[in-house]
């Protein structure tokens, strides 16, 4: 069974998953392409177990994304684009300081975009429900709880008037 071959995609760009410059022309591109594919295509590897089958597909996924992205002038000027503001939000952003007791047991957060992928932050009509709002539903579920635990209650003090 031949060796499968990995990379790490966390914080990579799609011209780190191809291995090339971001200077790289059109020509450049297609090679790494091809090369990349032929190594990570899952038919290459018949005998996998369903572990290493579905890393080697995320793989050949990954290598065909960031090439129809970067083959694309359109879409790489896009890419480009968004690469750059995301770049700059990073340099921009401070980054926060873990407390020593926490940091060993905490998990790094998400955040809504990556360099692999960067997208535009949502607007604030797309945004979920703001504070007011999360404050109203919270109350009206407190309501709606002590209403059923009063119902409760008085079926359990009350008794049922048919048994009389």
């Amino acid at each position: 069974m031949r060796k499968l071959p990995t990379f790490d995609m966390r914080g990579c760009t799609y011209y780190a998953v191809l291995g090339i410059p971001e200077t790289a022309t059109q020509d450049e591109i297609k090679r790494a392409y091809r090369r990349l594919i032929r190594r990570v295509h899952p038919d290459k590897f018949p005998d996998a177990s369903p572990h290493w089958k579905l890393a080697v597909e995320q793989n050949s996924r990954n290598v065909i994304e960031a090439y129809y992205v970067l083959s694309d002038s359109a879409e790489r000027s896009i890419y480009d684009k968004q690469l750059a503001r995301y770049r700059q939000k990073q340099a921009c952003a401070p980054r926060p300081v873990p407390h020593p007791r926490t940091a060993a047991t905490t998990s790094p957060t998400r955040s809504y975009s990556s360099p692999l992928n960067p997208r535009p932050q949502p607007d604030a009509d797309q945004m979920g429900p703001n504070g007011f709002e999360m404050l109203l539903r919270s109350i009206m579920i407190a309501a709606a709880l002590l209403l059923t635990l009063l119902s409760f209650v008085l079926w359990l003090v009350i008794p049922d008037i048919n048994t009389y």
